[in-house]
């Protein structure tokens, strides 16, 4: 079994970066992806010493100003503030058919080249804050500029799940009772979307996570399964070094204890049956 193990939100603080650095320097994270609209985005020269660390985008519109002027992108930005707006005014806005694709566009190309300009051809792969490229009008945005012919790896909205089995679940017909009917049909819109993105990105077969849906199970539960050959995973993550300069969340807390789990030899221990890798070694 081959694993990315990605830290999202670099830049968003210094204590999100403090604990990239710390898990690069460990081995215990293989990339990260960069909110390039953040304070601390620039620190990302810093990773370039890491010659096999993969780096990439974490695109975000639904926190802080963008890259672009607002006036070019005025269906994504509230007008009153000048800041993106939040995921679930977002969500609803997209639902209500007030969101232009092409000013979705412009920004995630904009942010791309941002990234690009810092770091070259050490840019691998993109994701998104909040996971907006599975909604429309998002993912479209990710499609045209997919078919730009930008090789880049993607995170895949389909799932496997750590059960009570040793190896990954795929929710499907067979095991729907396991999963419940509502995450089989959310696994099924993410895979319309995963068939998608294939056509135009490099992909993982999907992101691992527990069957509860907590991180911090995901990683202490790898050390069961089989690592089979074949199967190329991610596991993001939001580790932090503290929680004093971030934003109370309910991911907050999390992110200290996701920390402490990656910089354990314990953890980096569990990892010595699978293989490590970063979306450059992604075949398309």
């Amino acid at each position: 079994m081959k694993i990315i193990i990605n830290a999202d939100d670099f830049g968003f603080t210094k204590s999100v970066n403090e604990a990239v650095f710390t898990l690069a320097k460990k081995g215990t994270l293989t990339s990260t992806t960069v909110m390039v609209n953040m304070p601390y985005w620039e620190e990302v020269d810093k990773l370039l010493e890491y010659p096999n660390f993969g780096i990439g985008l974490h695109f975000n519109i639904t926190q802080g100003k963008p890259i672009l002027n607002a006036s070019e992108i005025s269906t994504i930005v509230n007008s009153e503030t000048g800041e993106f707006y939040e995921f679930k005014e977002l969500r609803k806005r997209s639902k209500q058919g007030k969101i232009n694709v092409n000013d979705v566009y412009k920004e995630l190309k904009a942010q791309i080249l941002l990234l690009k300009q810092r770091v070259g051809d050490r840019l691998t792969h993109m994701d998104s804050h909040q996971g907006v490229h599975k909604y429309k009008p998002i993912s479209n945005a990710f499609l045209s500029l997919g078919k730009e012919n930008i090789v880049l790896g993607l995170r895949s909205p389909h799932h496997l799940f750590i059960t009570d089995a040793i190896v990954p679940e795929v929710v499907g017909i067979k095991n729907i009772f396991k999963f419940g009917i509502k995450r089989y049909i959310t696994e099924m819109y993410y895979r319309k979307y995963n068939v998608a993105f294939r056509k135009y990105y490099v992909m993982p077969e999907g992101e691992l996570l527990n069957i509860n849906l907590k991180k911090v199970d995901t990683f202490e539960a790898l050390e069961k399964l089989i690592a089979l050959e074949k199967l190329y995973i991610e596991i993001p993550c939001h580790p932090a070094t503290s929680i004093t300069d971030l934003p109370k969340t309910k991911l907050t807390d999390k992110r200290i204890q996701e920390f402490e789990i990656l910089k354990s030899e314990s953890f980096k221990n569990s990892l010595n049956k699978f293989q490590l890798i970063s979306f450059k070694d992604l075949k398309k």
